[in-house]
């Protein structure tokens, strides 16, 4: 083997293995986006994610790795896929304990906000993957326990919540929200 191709090799495995241990910062930067919309168009949220909140996200995001050219509609249809799955199942509001969504319904029928909700998700998921990935080329990372400890430097900010909070994409999406929640009313959880 030669030393380019050792090089190439021992680059991508560590650019898998820096993926899969950036995942829960990146489930909760996705989630920040959805609080955003969320506030924007005037709707219910949790700043702190739920773990089945993370876990829907982690979901939504190999989903995006794997199909990163997928529509709002193959977005919302791998997310009901997911869920009912996992048990969930249609009801009038969202209710965690009892594993129940309004929106596991077929795209079509979805409230435009929701629908709007579907593009920013796919929006941010671009965005976080983007951020992701640059955190992993910054630095002249040469371990892994670099990569590490960046993430948990970016971890506490996330967690912190305050400084993340101004970024410029914070802004994007609750700006979005509120246009959304305007032109096409409040919409759902």
């Amino acid at each position: 083997m030669s030393l380019e191709s050792e090089a190439k090799e021992k680059t991508a495995a560590m650019k898998a293995a820096l993926t899969e241990s950036m995942m829960p910062l990146a489930a909760k930067l996705v989630h920040l986006s959805w609080v955003s919309y969320q506030m924007g168009a005037g709707q219910s949220y949790n700043l702190d994610a739920t773990p089945a909140q993370l876990t829907s996200q982690r979901n939504g995001l190999e989903f995006f790795l794997k199909s990163p050219n997928s529509t709002p509609e193959q977005n919302h249809e791998n997310w009901m896929k997911f869920r009912l799955a996992d048990g969930w199942k249609l009801g009038p509001v969202k209710d965690e304990d009892k594993k129940e969504h309004p929106d596991l319904i077929p795209y079509d029928e979805l409230p435009e906000v929701e629908k709007m909700k579907d593009t920013m998700d796919l929006a941010a998921r671009q965005i976080v993957v983007e951020v992701v990935n640059q955190i992993f080329q910054l630095g002249q990372m040469t371990t892994q326990n670099q990569a590490v400890n960046i993430i948990q430097h970016f971890d506490a900010l996330v967690s912190q919540g305050a400084p993340m909070k101004s970024m410029k994409l914070v802004e994007m999406v609750q700006s979005a929200g509120r246009q959304n929640a305007l032109e096409f009313g409040n919409g759902q959880e």
